[in-house]
């Protein structure tokens, strides 16, 4: 499903069809296949807002007194163990 959002207020879907013809003169949102758990983010290359997820967070597992920790690698924040027993 795409949504195009403007700055007066309408909306427009694709109902399952292509988009054609349509002005993207005074666009403010594009949203184009949505997943669960997205919300807007502003895209200032773009100049508009699009779906995503402004805080990647991959946890697994969590327990009592996890912390989040930044993975430079995957690019996202990951749940880290606490240690038990100054282990």
């Amino acid at each position: 499903m795409t949504i195009l959002l403007y700055n007066d207020g309408r909306i427009v879907t694709d109902a399952g069809n292509p988009l054609e013809g349509v002005s993207l003169d005074g666009l403010a949102a594009f949203i184009a296949d949505p997943s669960d758990g997205d919300t807007l983010v502003y895209d200032a290359t773009a100049g508009m807002w699009k779906p995503g997820n402004p805080f990647p967070v991959s946890i697994t597992e969590p327990e009592d007194g996890d912390t989040l920790a930044y993975d430079a690698e995957s690019g996202k924040w990951k749940n880290v163990h606490a240690a038990v027993g100054g282990e």
